[in-house]
């Protein structure tokens, strides 16, 4: 692995999850494709020869880039899936976990993203509520049936989109009572249990 930054601390039992980037502008995008000599899916993210500030992995066989992500532990349950994003504007599932747990939560160097006027939100990571559509997921509005009854959506949400324009990185859906209907959670949380509250009572 190497970094375009000088001294930067990497813990590698967590970065164990990578997406590809391709060096080579003349790449033809795919959305997703399997490396055998890497573990999970990597996903084309980039057809730049100029790289951003950052820590990366390196391919020396063929000399592809890697960006590195690192796992977060959902200790709190509080996503229903979380994701990572591939070609054409969509997202799709992590691939990964971290062993114990019931989720892992993908999170890219924020080295990566440089705040502009037109980028505000460049490099803030966003958990979306599973109400919302996103391009590439299936929304299950705190249904199991919903969620298998419908495919993946096509488009992303407005509100959802207009943040990721400004830059947000989506990691993840979250965790909503069904419909997003009700404020007694012992009521409503019949399909997927509540997240636990850290500071509270854990309800």
């Amino acid at each position: 692995m190497f970094s375009t930054t000088p001294q930067l601390g990497v813990d590698h039992r967590l970065l164990s999850y990578t997406i590809r980037a391709r060096k080579s502008a003349s790449s033809q995008p795919t959305t997703a494709e399997t490396n055998n000599n890497y573990s999970g899916t990597t996903v084309v993210t980039s057809y730049s020869t100029k790289l951003p500030v950052g820590p990366y992995f390196v391919d020396s066989s063929s000399g592809d880039v890697f960006e590195a992500y690192r796992l977060y532990s959902d200790f709190s349950a509080a996503f229903t899936e979380t994701t990572i994003p591939v070609a054409g504007g969509t997202y799709s599932v992590l691939p990964a976990n971290v062993p114990g747990q019931n989720l892992a939560i993908a999170v890219p160097s924020r080295l990566y993203f440089t705040k502009t006027a037109e980028k505000p939100l460049a490099g803030v990571r966003l958990g979306v509520k599973d109400i919302y559509d996103i391009a590439g997921l299936r929304t299950s509005d705190g249904n199991r049936a919903w969620y298998h009854f419908y495919p993946e959506a096509n488009v992303t949400a407005v509100a959802v989109q207009r943040l990721i324009d400004a830059g947000a990185v989506i990691v993840g859906k979250m965790k909503t009572s069904q419909f997003a209907n009700g404020e007694q959670a012992t009521a409503d949380w019949v399909d997927y249990h509540e997240p636990f509250n850290p500071r509270g009572d854990g309800m």
